[in-house]
């Protein structure tokens, strides 16, 4: 398991055993919009994940029985209730497919180039997840972009919730983490989400539902490991329990990187109040500084390009200091 920025990870060492929780993870990836010929239903990315497509934004069951990222088959299907267009293209499907954000994480461009549309005709979208496994957890994560102009911002609930909490633009969004994100769904066989343009706008996208499932965690014992002989005797063990925290760092500027992977070239993009000097350092996984850009922020956003020239396929960091602090993101080479 990988372990974040802020982790506190916990270990409870037993006199006799060593008791571990897990939990297995699986993943399910919904490519939203445009023709089937944009990535076949569970054809594998470029990194062996399964994906999964609607193309059809209209009313009725427009996905069945999807596959995880594995390519098993896992019972979810997804129905249309009320369409997100309105009244907007009633003889069309739905959907839009000429996007050329390209690569967005691990979103390959077959998924982040179309989406499904909502407008502002209709503030009663509304779709039906069905085929839950009630002793599973599901995560869902609505992600949409659109190669366009102004803002374009989509509003997604549970039908069961009073309000609308979260909304995300979808305008040139290359943010892998710019999204809706409603977990912790368990004990129930389907879920229904309420979709709507936020008040005021006209248009919101949705390009790939990514859907996180956790199996309920599972106690594991395992007799600890004894010694050849007794080191003392009239001992009592008593439990400890240790914390183990990762070191964390406070940014001033928000840094993204794409594409990621990345192949001939990358972007570090940096937005935030924050003006002054900002240092970019490439760092393998050695820990050998590979580039290194000094420069001076100007403005709320902007972007510094680096050729791939000299870095062979692998990890890296990409090191982002603006005075005192610093932040470290992660880079896929091919």
């Amino acid at each position: 398991m990988a372990y974040k920025l802020l982790d506190t990870i916990l270990i409870t060492v037993k006199a006799a055993t060593v008791t571990v929780l897990s939990s297995k993870r699986n993943r399910i990836l919904i490519d939203c919009g445009a023709a089937p010929s944009v990535g076949q239903l569970t054809a594998q990315d470029k990194w062996g994940k399964y994906w999964n497509n609607m193309t059809n934004g209209r009313a009725g069951v427009q996905l069945s029985n999807a596959k995880d990222t594995a390519n098993n088959a896992t019972g979810l299907g997804i129905e249309v209730i009320e369409r997100l267009d309105g009244t907007f293209g009633l003889t069309g499907y739905g959907t839009n497919g000429d996007n050329t954000i390209g690569d967005v994480g691990d979103y390959p461009a077959t998924a982040t180039n179309d989406n499904i549309f909502a407008h502002s005709s209709t503030t009663t979208g509304r779709w039906r997840v069905f085929g839950l496994n009630p002793a599973l957890t599901y995560n869902f994560k609505f992600w949409g972009t659109r190669t366009t102009y102004g803002v374009r911002t989509i509003q997604i609930k549970q039908s069961t919730d009073a309000s609308f909490t979260q909304e995300s633009n979808s305008v040139m969004n290359i943010d892998y983490n710019n999204a809706i994100n409603i977990n912790g769904i368990t004990g129930v066989t389907e879920v229904v989400f309420d979709m709507r343009v936020k008040p005021g706008q006209t248009f919101g996208n949705v390009s790939v539902i990514d859907i996180v499932t956790v199996e309920n965690a599972q106690a594991q014992t395992a007799a600890a490991a004894q010694p050849a002989a007794p080191i003392a005797t009239d001992v009592e063990a008593q439990p400890t329990t240790q914390q183990v925290h990762v070191a964390a760092v406070t940014p001033v500027v928000k840094a993204q990187v794409w594409p990621n992977p990345a192949s001939s070239a990358f972007n570090v993009k940096l937005d935030g109040a924050y003006n002054g000097p900002v240092k970019l350092q490439i760092i393998a996984a050695s820990g050998a500084v590979v580039k290194e850009e000094q420069l001076q922020k100007q403005q709320s956003s902007m972007a510094v390009r680096f050729n791939t020239a000299g870095m062979k396929p692998g990890m890296y960091y990409v090191k982002v200091q603006s005075g005192a602090k610093a932040e470290m993101l992660k880079l896929m080479v091919q």
